[in-house]
């Protein structure tokens, strides 16, 4: 089946009861014979694509979560801490701006010299999955070992659905919240003074396979399986911006600019997919690149030359 735009933009609950619940409000049959979750769960996107928008919107707005007190007071609390975040940061820009550009050329060339003398022993004891994970090593054996405070040491495998796997746990520059992403199609955040989630994100079609953070903490960006990224902002709980792009089974690193949603630049990184990017946390001077090519690579910026590759977990 080819979807279309408008279908692809449609976010549908990944939970059943909520299905259920649109669906009867469309005066549509809950369930038909035979029919598994993911099936009605498709069943309800492709009905509410063939309507129309204001039908849609007016079916959309029962889509989102009841807000419960915890996550109104979250959500303040987001946008006062990333209002303070955005004012330090432009005032660090400022002073940097206001360093003559020959010193701030220098500084730079010795980052990049820095990286090309960077050695790999230096992440030796960071390794928590086994090397082949997710490639030659069997879903049902050892994946990933956990190790905890109570001293505990846990060895996981990926085949099990129950709990769903969780592809990315990250926190937000705050620290008091933490963030996951799960193939159940969801980001979850979760309150850690509280101990409690307060919202599960939903949007993707598909698993959700990453999550990354605005430095200032007021919005996310969640790439999926089903090739699409979305920018989300935690102020609100709002998807503010649809991405179409791809998967990375092309091997490209592709760089876009986020204000006219424009792809500007693709860098033939690897000879393999292209699992993980990262920018430099603080300026941005350089971009880190990992392939299933078992390669590590940095790319200066915004020139995009190579400027260190290692190969390891061969």
């Amino acid at each position: 089946m080819v979807y279309s735009d408008k279908h692809r933009k449609i976010n549908v609950p990944t939970d059943n009861v909520p299905i259920q619940a649109t669906l009867r409000q469309l005066e549509q049959p809950i369930c038909l014979f035979g029919e598994r979750p993911a099936e009605r769960r498709r069943r309800l996107q492709n009905l509410i694509s063939s309507l129309s928008d204001n039908e849609i919107a007016k079916i959309l707005l029962a889509l989102y979560h009841d807000e419960p007190d915890e996550l109104q007071t979250a959500r303040y609390w987001i946008a006062e801490y990333a209002l303070s975040r955005a004012k330090e940061r432009i005032e660090k820009l400022k002073e940097y701006v206001a360093i003559p550009e020959v010193y701030r050329t220098a500084n730079i060339q010795g980052l990049y010299r820095e990286l090309r003398e960077w050695f790999m022993q230096t992440l030796n004891n960071t390794r928590f999955w086994h090397p082949q994970s997710t490639l030659a090593q069997d879903p049902a054996m050892i994946n990933l070992a956990s190790s905890s405070f109570d001293g505990s040491v846990k060895l996981w495998n990926l085949q099990s659905h129950a709990p769903f796997r969780v592809s990315k746990v990250k926190f937000p520059s705050s620290g008091r919240f933490l963030v996951t992403t799960c193939h159940d199609h969801s980001g979850r955040l979760w309150d850690l003074e509280t101990q409690e989630e307060i919202l599960p994100q939903e949007g993707h079609s598909k698993a959700v396979h990453d999550i990354t953070f605005h430095c200032d903490g007021s919005l996310s960006a969640t790439a999926g399986m089903d090739t699409y990224g979305r920018i989300w902002d935690l102020r609100t709980g709002r998807c503010i911006m649809f991405l179409e792009a791809t998967g990375s089974e092309d091997n490209l690193c592709k760089i876009w600019d986020l204000r006219p949603i424009k792809n500007v630049y693709n860098i033939a990184a690897h000879e393999s997919l292209v699992s993980t990017v990262k920018f430099q946390r603080t300026e941005g001077h350089y971009l880190v690149t990992v392939s299933y090519d078992n390669t590590i690579k940095s790319w200066t910026h915004p020139i995009w030359s190579a400027l260190y590759s290692s190969k390891g977990h061969e």
